[in-house]
């Protein structure tokens, strides 16, 4: 509906254009008429300027309009009251644009925002880098990781360990490793996976690093229970045939605890003593052996 109001315009502006040069050809075969034809030639330059000053306004505005989306400067608003109303529609059009592509950015901003965010308190360290080795995310656990407060080059991480750099480089995609560091003199494990995307054109790779030495010394502590359990259990066994070998012999030289007389120990009494001393003697250098 606006581009046919745009049309009559244009058209009754060029019939205006086109008659005006007729009236000033009659105009001039009559007499008294000087004053008349000079004013239709002003008049016929004006209606020939405001035609080319209405047909490029479009042009202009659309001109104008797409410079500020070029250079996203997107707080101009085109009057829509008011005006031509040829152009309202254009110029509500414009602003509906601006307002939506505004609404978006803003949506971009907040979620790269909440994404910063959240990657500086994960518990993860995490360190991101183009093929240039550039760092583009290096996350607080990553820096408490290393000791390293900020680098803007993953060479930097080669103060750390030799040719560190170089490591996490050559990681392929979706790939996992365990790896031996030396921070602030204590020595740290870390366990290592690499993924690589593309993002405009740029080849990206994130890598994961989780320290792992807490889970391998309670690993370790496991192994050190498990251990003793099985020493406790061992020696007990070890014992329990003393004890009771112990008890027996007792029995052969006391009764109700005094000891018996020596007329009542017989030869069979004294051979089974000794086998029984002997058993003890060989089960403690058994005991012996299995605790060295």
């Amino acid at each position: 509906m606006n581009y046919d109001r745009f049309k009559l315009a244009v058209t009754v502006q060029a019939i205006g254009i086109a008659l005006t040069p007729l009236i000033f050809t009659w105009s001039t075969s009559k007499e008294y008429t000087l004053v008349t034809s000079v004013s239709l030639v002003f008049i016929w330059i004006f209606q020939v300027s405001y035609l080319m000053y209405y047909v490029r306004k479009t042009n202009r505005d659309l001109a104008g309009f797409l410079h500020s989306l070029k250079h996203k400067y997107l707080t101009r608003k085109y009057k829509e009251k008011g005006g031509e109303k040829t152009f309202k529609e254009l110029y509500k059009a414009f602003n509906q644009i601006s307002k939506t592509i505004s609404q978006a950015k803003i949506e971009k901003e907040s979620e790269h925002f909440y994404f910063l965010h959240t990657i500086k308190h994960v518990g993860i360290g995490l360190i991101s880098f183009d093929e240039k080795g550039k760092v583009e995310i290096y996350n607080e656990a990553a820096s408490q990781l290393f000791n390293k407060k900020h680098i803007r080059n993953i060479q930097d991480l080669d103060k750390i360990k030799q040719d560190l750099s170089d490591y996490l480089s050559n990681l392929k995609h979706n790939q996992t490793d365990l790896i031996k560091l030396q921070v602030k003199n204590e020595s740290i494990h870390l366990s290592v996976k690499a993924v690589e995307f593309i993002i405009e054109r740029r080849r990206i790779k994130l890598v994961s690093l989780q320290n792992i030495r807490p889970e391998i010394e309670q690993g370790e502590v496991d192994a050190w229970q498990r251990l003793i359990k099985v020493l406790n259990h061992e020696i007990i066994n070890s014992l329990s045939p003393i004890n009771l070998l112990s008890s027996t012999l007792i029995n052969y030289f006391e009764q109700n605890g005094k000891p018996k007389p020596v007329s009542t120990i017989d030869n069979n009494t004294i051979h089974n003593s000794i086998a029984g001393l002997k058993a003890i003697e060989k089960r403690s250098k058994g005991l012996k052996r299995f605790i060295k």
